[in-house]
Protein backbone atom coordinates (compact mmCIF):
# COMPACT_ATOMS: atom_id res chain seq x y z
CA UNK A 1 0.00 0.00 0.00
CA UNK A 2 2.94 2.37 -0.10
CA UNK A 3 2.97 2.79 -3.86
CA UNK A 4 3.19 6.49 -4.73
CA UNK A 5 0.33 6.18 -7.21
CA UNK A 6 -2.09 4.48 -4.78
CA UNK A 7 -5.15 6.64 -4.24
CA UNK A 8 -5.29 8.26 -0.81
CA UNK A 9 -8.82 6.87 -0.41
CA UNK A 10 -7.50 3.34 -0.87
CA UNK A 11 -4.65 3.98 1.55
CA UNK A 12 -7.04 5.27 4.22
CA UNK A 13 -9.36 2.31 3.64
CA UNK A 14 -6.42 -0.09 4.08
CA UNK A 15 -4.97 1.66 7.14
CA UNK A 16 -8.31 1.80 8.94
CA UNK A 17 -8.33 -1.98 8.82
CA UNK A 18 -4.58 -2.56 9.30
CA UNK A 19 -3.36 0.14 11.73
CA UNK A 20 0.08 -1.37 12.30
CA UNK A 21 0.83 -1.12 8.56
CA UNK A 22 1.20 2.63 8.99
CA UNK A 23 4.92 2.07 9.61
CA UNK A 24 5.26 0.62 6.11
CA UNK A 25 3.75 3.57 4.24
CA UNK A 26 6.21 5.56 2.15
CA UNK A 27 7.17 8.66 4.21
CA UNK A 28 6.32 11.07 1.38
CA UNK A 29 2.96 9.37 0.80
CA UNK A 30 2.34 9.60 4.56
CA UNK A 31 2.92 13.36 4.30
CA UNK A 32 0.27 13.50 1.55
CA UNK A 33 -2.10 11.67 3.85
CA UNK A 34 -1.44 14.04 6.75
CA UNK A 35 -1.90 17.04 4.44
CA UNK A 36 -5.35 15.71 3.54
CA UNK A 37 -6.21 15.13 7.22
CA UNK A 38 -5.20 18.72 8.01
CA UNK A 39 -7.44 20.02 5.21
CA UNK A 40 -10.32 18.06 6.73
CA UNK A 41 -9.51 19.26 10.25
CA UNK A 42 -9.06 22.97 9.56
CA UNK A 43 -11.73 23.42 6.91
CA UNK A 44 -11.06 26.02 4.22
CA UNK A 45 -7.31 26.26 4.38
CA UNK A 46 -4.33 26.11 2.11
CA UNK A 47 -2.01 23.22 2.96
CA UNK A 48 1.26 23.46 1.07
CA UNK A 49 3.88 20.74 1.18
CA UNK A 50 7.33 22.25 1.44
CA UNK A 51 9.24 19.26 2.74
CA UNK A 52 11.81 17.02 1.20
CA UNK A 53 15.01 15.37 2.26
CA UNK A 54 16.50 18.70 3.43
CA UNK A 55 13.36 20.51 4.50
CA UNK A 56 14.91 22.50 7.36
CA UNK A 57 12.31 21.17 9.81
CA UNK A 58 9.18 22.02 7.82
CA UNK A 59 7.16 19.46 5.90
CA UNK A 60 4.07 21.56 5.30
CA UNK A 61 2.59 24.95 5.91
CA UNK A 62 -1.08 25.43 6.81
CA UNK A 63 -2.40 28.89 6.03
CA UNK A 64 -5.79 30.14 7.18
CA UNK A 65 -7.07 33.54 6.14
CA UNK A 66 -6.29 36.17 8.74
CA UNK A 67 -4.21 33.93 11.00
CA UNK A 68 -0.54 33.13 11.47
CA UNK A 69 0.65 30.09 9.51
CA UNK A 70 1.00 26.70 11.15
CA UNK A 71 4.31 24.95 10.50
CA UNK A 72 4.08 21.17 10.48
CA UNK A 73 6.79 18.52 10.81
CA UNK A 74 5.75 14.94 10.01
CA UNK A 75 7.72 11.89 11.16
CA UNK A 76 6.72 8.49 9.84
CA UNK A 77 8.72 6.08 11.98
CA UNK A 78 9.30 2.44 11.11
CA UNK A 79 9.27 1.43 14.79
CA UNK A 80 5.97 2.41 16.33
CA UNK A 81 6.78 1.40 19.90
CA UNK A 82 9.38 4.12 20.48
CA UNK A 83 9.02 7.64 21.84
CA UNK A 84 9.62 10.69 19.67
CA UNK A 85 12.74 12.44 20.92
CA UNK A 86 13.21 15.93 22.24
CA UNK A 87 15.40 16.76 19.21
CA UNK A 88 12.38 16.82 16.89
CA UNK A 89 10.54 19.28 19.14
CA UNK A 90 13.64 21.43 19.59
CA UNK A 91 13.94 21.63 15.84
CA UNK A 92 10.34 22.82 15.63
CA UNK A 93 11.01 25.44 18.31
CA UNK A 94 13.93 26.65 16.22
CA UNK A 95 11.76 26.77 13.09
CA UNK A 96 9.12 28.84 14.86
CA UNK A 97 11.71 31.29 16.15
CA UNK A 98 13.41 31.52 12.74
CA UNK A 99 10.10 32.06 10.91
CA UNK A 100 8.68 34.34 13.63
CA UNK A 101 5.53 32.27 13.84
CA UNK A 102 3.81 31.19 17.05
CA UNK A 103 2.19 27.96 15.80
CA UNK A 104 3.76 24.58 15.14
CA UNK A 105 2.73 20.96 15.03
CA UNK A 106 4.78 17.78 15.21
CA UNK A 107 3.00 14.66 13.95
CA UNK A 108 4.64 11.28 14.48
CA UNK A 109 3.86 7.60 14.24
CA UNK A 110 5.82 6.98 17.44
CA UNK A 111 3.65 5.69 20.30
CA UNK A 112 4.25 8.87 22.30
CA UNK A 113 6.58 11.79 22.90
CA UNK A 114 9.35 11.52 25.45
CA UNK A 115 8.85 13.49 28.69
CA UNK A 116 11.68 15.83 27.61
CA UNK A 117 9.95 16.42 24.26
CA UNK A 118 6.71 17.33 26.03
CA UNK A 119 8.53 19.73 28.38
CA UNK A 120 10.32 21.30 25.40
CA UNK A 121 7.03 21.88 23.57
CA UNK A 122 5.76 24.04 26.41
CA UNK A 123 9.03 25.59 27.63
CA UNK A 124 9.00 28.71 25.45
CA UNK A 125 5.40 29.69 26.27
CA UNK A 126 5.96 28.98 29.97
CA UNK A 127 9.03 31.22 30.07
CA UNK A 128 7.37 34.10 28.21
CA UNK A 129 3.99 34.85 29.74
CA UNK A 130 3.89 38.27 28.07
CA UNK A 131 5.39 39.50 24.84
CA UNK A 132 5.87 38.03 21.40
CA UNK A 133 6.25 34.43 22.59
CA UNK A 134 3.13 34.31 24.77
CA UNK A 135 1.13 32.79 21.88
CA UNK A 136 3.85 30.22 21.14
CA UNK A 137 2.27 26.80 20.83
CA UNK A 138 3.47 23.45 19.51
CA UNK A 139 0.81 20.78 19.19
CA UNK A 140 2.13 17.25 19.59
CA UNK A 141 0.31 14.46 17.74
CA UNK A 142 1.53 10.91 18.42
CA UNK A 143 0.40 7.54 17.01
CA UNK A 144 -2.93 7.47 18.91
CA UNK A 145 -3.63 10.97 17.56
CA UNK A 146 -2.77 9.91 14.01
CA UNK A 147 -5.03 6.87 14.33
CA UNK A 148 -7.82 9.14 15.61
CA UNK A 149 -7.36 11.37 12.53
CA UNK A 150 -7.50 8.25 10.41
CA UNK A 151 -10.69 7.08 12.10
CA UNK A 152 -12.38 10.46 11.69
CA UNK A 153 -11.40 10.86 8.05
CA UNK A 154 -14.09 10.77 5.41
CA UNK A 155 -11.41 10.19 2.78
CA UNK A 156 -12.10 6.49 2.25
CA UNK A 157 -15.78 6.83 1.31
CA UNK A 158 -15.08 6.41 -2.41
CA UNK A 159 -12.87 3.38 -1.82
CA UNK A 160 -15.50 1.89 0.49
CA UNK A 161 -18.19 2.30 -2.16
CA UNK A 162 -16.02 0.34 -4.57
CA UNK A 163 -15.49 -2.45 -2.06
CA UNK A 164 -17.50 -5.65 -2.51
CA UNK A 165 -19.10 -5.41 0.96
CA UNK A 166 -20.60 -1.95 0.30
CA UNK A 167 -24.39 -1.86 0.15
CA UNK A 168 -26.03 1.20 -1.37
CA UNK A 169 -29.12 1.31 0.83
CA UNK A 170 -30.82 3.95 -1.32
CA UNK A 171 -30.77 1.68 -4.38
CA UNK A 172 -30.64 -1.73 -2.76
CA UNK A 173 -33.95 -2.91 -4.24
CA UNK A 174 -32.74 -2.22 -7.79
CA UNK A 175 -29.45 -3.93 -7.05
CA UNK A 176 -31.09 -6.94 -5.46
CA UNK A 177 -33.54 -7.42 -8.32
CA UNK A 178 -30.61 -7.71 -10.69
CA UNK A 179 -28.69 -10.19 -8.60
CA UNK A 180 -31.44 -12.45 -7.28
CA UNK A 181 -32.28 -15.64 -9.09
CA UNK A 182 -35.49 -15.14 -11.17
CA UNK A 183 -37.33 -17.62 -8.96
CA UNK A 184 -36.90 -15.36 -5.89
CA UNK A 185 -37.70 -12.03 -7.55
CA UNK A 186 -41.44 -12.61 -7.39
CA UNK A 187 -41.34 -13.09 -3.60
CA UNK A 188 -40.93 -9.40 -3.05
Amino acid sequence: MSAPDAALEDLVYWLKRHNQSISEVDPFRFEDLIAQFLKERFGPTQVRKVGGRKDMGIDMLVAQAGDDPLFVQVKRRSKLNRCESVATVRTMNGVLLRERSPYGMVITTSKSFSPDAIREAYAVRKNYVDGPFSRHNIELVDLPGVLAMLGESELDRAAYRNHESYVDFENWRKTMSLTLHPRFRRLR
